[in-house]
């Protein structure tokens, strides 16, 4: 082996280390100067090249050339450094699954995981023509991250596409067999034709390898191993392990039936079995669940999202008139196309996430076109009984414009020619007639952004939007996005795990993007929704505030989403809704605007307006994102019991989603059914990550609400430490606030001062502001609660009712502190004008008392008592507690004015609430 070829230079290509090699070749990691990635290079041996082995190299560039999967290593470029022929191909990190075996058998779950991503890997190399031939475990490369890729076509050979009985010849020299001998088929042997069927029986032996860390055909020798392949049946594996599904054993023996006719007929077929067998519709005799076929032979068993999306050249563009062929789009005020997937004939994974994003973003800075939503396409393919993650070609988009009513799918092509690429946009009818179609030469990636300005105006103007409009509304793309394809890259692909429900991972991608171009607002963006979703504004206003900063370059509907989402973590409402009302008609068929409307105006407690912008949007896209939104909405407008339904049905859709578990426990608090809330929070302590300390701050508001102090202080200190592990400042300081306040209703001041301490800078949040204000107003430290004040003028940057409200409330607060009690009902009564919140009316109630205004606090409780999902949702939250307490309040007020008929309902619902809890004041008087 020569390492000769390491720190040496190859084109644009800069040698690093040597990898490892193979029977054909070496493997080097490289650096590609030009897109500044690493890469991995396969280059001839030294001393070992001969024409034979350089046309088997070319060759194997050329058919993985052809190949665009997420399980198949991709390949960038093939060409040739004075004498020596090398391949540039993706750099994968990770082990074979030899090493995988060698440690010992798999588990069932991570054998059928592996196997439906060899059966994707398989189905697009059959669907093209290519049958690998030597498929095997050294073969197949898993990263950390359980991606699967198969490697090493350097003895594939073409057949016809999806052909069951094309002829091929053994290999180039006219060697009678070729490929690894424990791995080959009996056709293989026997120098008979081979086809996908011959792989289906190398797929066997690795999944046969994978459950018992052996292979079935064993011996001393070769003429061993050949006679039991040709003559034996093998073992089965459940004679080995008897743990295994009887079915795994079944699809196993199928794949090595001896009758090449005996075996699936192609590789979605045995992807569909161990899907089968995964999902529990497993039937015994190798059932393929019922899915729509498309016209490919096999079905796509993908395991990465493929976001479909389109490209085109800026040249020629050729527009047909009405006729047999083609058609002209209905008349509408507003188009509504679906973009669609990309056919990447290049080898170079770089366009797969680049084309989509550009083109999407182009498209959607028309005003007469409108961009069906991509974070739909997983709920529609789900209805349609698809993969989520199905790849859109043409035939799945004219099937999703038929069922969505939409008027075209945009799908695009791209091919390498030479040193520069051809790139072929279409716009397709659902009935299959070609409405438009565009090409153009791109020389380079670097060159996509400006092509793609150019691309995306032609579309618009082909689609029926005027000259006009195109010039007024179009900003380039290098503005809207970023300079560095890398950025934009990690962009998009951020964006499809915030789709796929995965914020972290989302994070990872986004924060590799800002890192790149620290002014991509769109990232910053999407980091700030990310961070949102996490419950942890602290971090998103830090993002959302930078990509506002940059909003007024963005065009008109981007820079309408950037403000209003700034806006809202700002806690700024009556700033923010407009935006969002802008938004809903710019993009009136999408649900988004509408979704955040509804949100927006329930946090300024306009529920009317809230639950009727959130139906449309549910209305629009049913998904989960709309059923958690609705589930918020109709919980806190006051229909409890049809909450906890719909936060149920989310739960049991999807089980593990971490905001369907915080609503589904924060109805059963409001509705006392506590023993169901616990159920709910212990579940998401056990599934923990993020639900875990989500989880532990419920089980801190159910033991409050019961009246069982000293477990709520555990559970606000392990919410307090899992919030701090896990990054997230915004839960951390409120649990701190909270654990400082309950030391002070036990009257246990070493506990409070030490709570207290965590709480020494104010986030930079208005509502942690406030928390953190008032617990130190609560225990009289002043001066340090007046900061808090000060932190929230320093976040408003403009007049804001919320923000108000909050300053007035810590005012309040303060009063109390210093034996001020007519000033602090002064001070509430403003902060209810302000806003009428629950916490608003509270603090009032409590001032009230304080100023021998007893008969007056009875309404202000009432109103929390009333409106227990509001108290429970509110600024300080996880506070359901606060409800509870309320109803002592109004029982114990009526009682003092005379009413005890009244006051009884409200106390019998607080001691029920706190049967069973320890003696303790509040309790004894409830009681008495």
């Amino acid at each position: 082996m020569s390492a000769s070829y390491a720190g040496r230079t190859f084109g644009r290509y800069r040698l690093i280390e040597s990898l490892g090699a193979g029977g054909m070749g070496e493997v080097y990691r490289a650096r590609d100067e030009r897109l500044e990635r690493d890469v991995a290079i396969k280059v001839i041996l030294a001393g070992a090249r001969d024409d034979n082995r350089s046309r088997r190299l070319k060759r194997e560039a050329n058919i993985l050339s052809t190949l665009n999967h997420p399980n198949i290593a991709a390949i960038y470029d093939v060409d040739r450094e004075g004498d020596v022929d090398y391949v540039v191909m993706e750099l994968i990190e990770g082990d074979t699954l030899v090493e995988r075996i060698r440690v010992a058998p798999l588990d069932e779950e991570e054998i059928l995981a592996i196997g439906m991503q060899i059966a994707a890997g398989l189905s697009e190399a059959h669907e093209h023509g290519v049958v690998h031939r030597d498929l095997k475990p050294g073969n197949i490369m898993l990263t950390p991250k359980g991606q699967l890729k198969l490697l090493d076509f350097g003895l594939a050979r073409r057949t016809e596409p999806g052909a069951m009985t094309a002829e091929a010849t053994m290999s180039d020299t006219g060697s009678s067999v070729s490929g690894t001998f424990p791995y080959m088929a009996p056709e293989q042997l026997r120098n008979q034709p081979v086809g996908p069927w011959t792989d289906i029986w190398a797929f066997g032996v690795v999944l046969y390898e994978l459950a018992t860390a052996r292979r079935p055909f064993g011996g001393a020798d070769i003429a061993s191993v050949i006679d039991g392949i040709l003559n034996h049946t093998p073992e089965p594996i459940s004679a080995t392990r008897e743990s295994l599904a009887p079915g795994l054993s079944f699809i196993v023996q199928k794949a090595l039936s001896k009758a090449p006719a005996a075996r699936y007929q192609s590789a979605g077929e045995m992807g569909a079995a161990l899907q089968a067998l995964r999902s529990g519709s497993w039937s015994g005799s190798g059932f393929v669940p019922p899915r729509r076929r498309s016209r490919m032979t096999g079905m796509r068993w993908a395991a990465a999202a493929a976001l479909a999306a389109v490209l085109a050249g800026a040249g020629a563009l050729w527009y047909s008139r009405p006729g047999p062929e083609s058609a002209a789009p209905a008349e509408t005020s507003a188009l509504t196309v679906l973009v669609g997937g990309v056919e990447n004939r290049t080898g170079d994974a770089v366009f797969d996430d680049l084309l989509p994003e550009l083109l999407t973003i182009t498209l959607e800075q028309s005003r007469t076109i409108d961009v069906y939503p991509r974070s739909n396409l997983g709920f529609v393919l789900r209805r349609m009984q698809r993969d989520p993650v199905t790849p859109i070609d043409e035939a799945t988009g004219r099937e999703i414009c038929q069922r969505e009513g939409l008027a075209a799918v945009v799908v695009q092509s791209i091919t390498k020619l030479g040193d520069s690429f051809v790139l072929v946009v279409r716009a397709v009818l659902p009935d299959g007639r070609l409405m438009a179609s565009t090409q153009e030469n791109i020389a380079s990636p670097q060159d996509l952004p400006a092509r793609m300005d150019a691309v995306g105006r032609a579309m618009r103007q082909a689609l029926g939007e005027s000259a006009q409009n195109v010039a007024q509304a179009g900003v380039p793309l290098a503005e809207v996005t970023s300079k560095s394809l890398e950025a934009v890259q990690s962009y998009s692909r951020g964006r499809q795990r915030l789709y796929a429900g995965d914020p972290r991972g989302a994070i990872v991608l986004l924060e590799r993007a800002v890192a790149i171009d620290p002014e991509f607002a769109m990232a910053h963006a999407g980091l700030g929704t990310a961070f949102t979703n996490l419950f942890d504004p602290v971090r998103a206003e830090q993002h959302f505030r930078i990509a506002a900063s940059f909003a007024a370059r963005a065009p008109e509907i981007e820079r309408e989403k950037l403000l209003g989402d700034f806006e809202m973590v700002r806690r700024n409402y009556d700033a923010a809704c407009p935006h969002y009302e802008v938004l809903g008609t710019l993009r009136p068929r999408e649900a988004s605007p509408f979704l955040m409307l509804g949100l927006c105006s329930m946090l300024k407690l306009d529920f009317d307006t809230a639950v009727s912008a959130t139906e449309k949007a549910y209305q629009l896209q049913p998904s989960p994102r709309t059923q958690v939104n609705r589930a918020l909405v109709t919980l806190l407008s006051g229909k409890v019991e049809a909450g906890a339904e719909q936060a149920d049905a989310i739960r049991k859709a999807l089980p593990g989603l971490m905001q369907a578990g915080h609503l589904a426990g924060l109805a059963r608090l409001a509705l006392g059914q506590f023993d169901q809330a616990n159920t709910i929070y212990q579940a998401m302590v056990a599934q923990g990550g993020d639900a875990a300390p989500e989880g532990h701050a419920g089980l801190g508001d159910l033991a409050r609400s019961t009246g069982r102090l000293a477990e709520a202080r555990a559970h606000y200190q392990q919410a307090y430490t899992a919030a701090t592990q896990r990054g997230n400042a915004s839960l951390a300081t409120s649990m701190a606030a909270e654990r400082a306040e309950l030391a002070l209703a036990e009257q246990r001041l070493p506990d409070y001062r030490a709570a207290v301490s965590l709480l020494a800078n104010i986030p930079p949040d208005v509502y942690l502001a406030y928390r953190v204000g008032r617990a130190r107003a609560r225990g009289g430290l002043v001066a340090e609660a007046g900061e808090a004040i000060t932190a929230i003028e320093a976040l408003s940057t403009g007049p804001s009712r919320q923000h108000d409200a909050l300053k007035a409330l810590l005012r309040a607060e303060i009063a109390l502190a210093r034996s001020q009690p007519a000033a602090a009902a002064q001070e509430a009564e403003a902060a209810v004008r302000f806003e009428p919140s629950t916490v608003a009316h509270e603090t009032l109630g409590h001032a009230l008392i304080a100023a021998n205004r007893g008969a007056e606090a009875i309404r202000s409780f009432e109103h929390v008592a009333m409106r227990p999902t509001e108290r429970c949702e509110s600024y300080d939250v996880q506070a359901c507690f606060r409800a509870v307490e309320a109803r002592y309040w109004v029982g114990r007020l009526k009682d003092e004015a005379g009413d005890r008929s009244g006051a009884e309902p409200f106390l019998k619902r607080f001691t029920g609430a706190w049967a069973g809890a320890p003696a303790q004041p509040m309790l004894a008087d409830a009681n008495r």
